[in-house]
């Protein structure tokens, strides 16, 4: 079976947060209406910049430190 994973950072000062519902199968931010992709790349505004990739390792096959 495979696996896929996302390890994306969203810093969000607005209490709802992203909202898995956004247009091209990624997130949608009820706050400022911005859409992004599932790679967490902006692809509607007015956001900015792409969601962050924090630094991380895969430790073992079911493990993923983050930081």
């Amino acid at each position: 079976m495979a696996c896929r994973y996302w390890c994306l950072y969203s810093l969000r000062v607005h209490p709802d947060g992203a909202d898995p519902r956004g247009d091209w199968g990624g997130w949608f931010c009820p706050c400022h209406g911005s859409h992004y992709d599932q790679s967490g790349r902006i692809r509607k505004g007015p956001a900015p910049r792409n969601l962050a990739i924090p630094p991380y390792t895969f430790k073992a096959n079911d493990i993923l430190l983050i930081g």
